[in-house]
């Protein structure tokens, strides 16, 4: 399956693993941060996290494309290459 992995910055497979990076920095932040602070309504502490929303709400939307591909997208980046898989 290593010839469906394709690194190149851009690639649908970049973006996918942009999306699962994205997905573990926020939970992380969330574990780490967050949820200390609400758990002990600390307003300003909460209130401090605004930027980092703001910056993980700017890498999201980047990537939002990703939940209106379907089958015909991944059909035509993959079309040539999974005759060529060997399962």
């Amino acid at each position: 399956m290593d010839g469906l992995k394709n690194p190149q910055k851009g690639s649908l497979y970049h973006k996918i693993k942009e999306l699962e990076n994205l997905h573990k920095e926020i939970n992380d932040f969330f574990n780490k941060s967050v949820e200390k602070a609400a758990s002990s309504d600390d307003m300003s502490a909460l209130t401090s996290f605004v930027p980092a929303f703001g910056g993980f709400d700017g890498r999201l939307r980047a990537l939002t494309f990703l939940a209106r591909i379907g089958p015909e997208m991944v059909w035509e980046n993959y079309s040539e290459t999974i005759p060529l898989v060997n399962i």
